[in-house]
């Protein structure tokens, strides 16, 4: 879907995002038998896909002769797409690509650093790192000056300091709808601040994970956007959880484990949670978990993994 909007080929309507018509093509050829669904999201629809060996071919053989990518055959003659090489940094030279939406980068050796010229590339719509490290830290310096990516969709492998300076690099991307992020603990964090971690502005984000990392104050306080959809909380505060069963939109929550020492007693209060579909639960420290029949109406899937103190499901 990034390939098909960065070429061109989905049409912006006043209803629905690039995403969102891009998605409906998905549908369109899976309807058609020429796409097989693979793996399916959470909450419906697709999220990766298969086609046919023979379509395969032919998708490799047009989209060479239109130029859409460089492909290379391996020792046995098999199609092998080129990648760049594991490089150790991103020159700022970068920015020079003016017209880039996608960027993808997958991350080997440890931290990424993307240079401050990344504020200047305005057509910037997706920003992706994937590999066995994924920490991605943008430079913090200037930021007062620097441009808003006010077209940037998703971002993924943040990484970002608690304190003033995370609200800074937020709003810099005012209109993120999916957005990934690892939080540490420093010594900003500790300082004068008013230890509320404020997203509510980010009114069109709707999928959210974040990462806790070296965070031990259990006193930060969070606002998240009434638009979330999806929010995955990893190593988290337990704390947390009264700022989130309010959330009236919510249809998926995954909460993968606590910091040491979490609570041990899970009291679903009235009105909590009144739209979640999914429900992913993995090492928590909970061992009772308390709710009544009008908790969670909308639930479909509930998913326990090593969850090994807790000694029943409600009813």
């Amino acid at each position: 879907m990034r390939l098909w909007i960065a070429e061109g080929f989905v049409q912006k309507t006043e209803v629905k995002s690039l995403e969102d018509t891009a998605e409906d093509y998905i549908m369109d050829l899976i309807v058609r038998s020429l796409v097989m669904v693979d793996k399916p999201k959470s909450t419906g629809g697709v999220k990766t896909c298969r086609i046919h060996d023979l379509l395969h071919e032919f998708c490799l053989r047009k989209a060479t002769e239109e130029n859409l990518l460089k492909l290379r055959r391996d020792d046995a003659g098999l199609p092998k797409f080129d990648e760049p090489s594991s490089m150790n940094y991103i020159p700022s030279s970068i920015a020079n690509l003016w017209n880039l939406e996608t960027f993808i980068l997958k991350s080997l050796h440890g931290r990424l650093f993307l240079p401050d010229t990344v504020w200047n590339m305005q057509t910037l719509r997706c920003l992706h790192v994937s590999g066995k490290f994924f920490d991605l830290s943008l430079a913090k310096d200037n930021l007062d000056s620097s441009s808003d990516l006010c077209n940037l969709d998703t971002i993924s492998a943040l990484e970002l300091d608690l304190g003033q300076s995370m609200d800074k690099i937020m709003k810099k991307f005012p209109h993120i709808r999916k957005l990934k992020c690892s939080l540490h603990e420093t010594e900003e964090a500790c300082g004068d601040w008013s230890k509320i971690v404020a997203m509510d502005f980010l009114r069109r984000l709707e999928s959210l994970k974040l990462s806790f990392y070296r965070v031990k104050d259990k006193d930060y306080g969070f606002s998240f956007p009434m638009n979330l959809k999806k929010l995955t909380l990893e190593a988290f505060p337990w704390s947390m959880i009264s700022s989130i069963g309010s959330l009236p939109n919510l249809e998926v929550l995954k909460l993968l484990g606590t910091k040491a020492g979490g609570e041990e007693i899970w009291n679903m209060e009235e009105g909590e949670f009144p739209k979640p579909k999914f429900l992913k639960l993995e090492l928590l420290c909970i061992v009772r978990w308390t709710c009544s029949g009008d908790h969670l109406p909308c639930l479909q899937k509930l998913v326990l993994e090593s969850c090994l103190n807790l000694e029943e499901l409600p009813s």
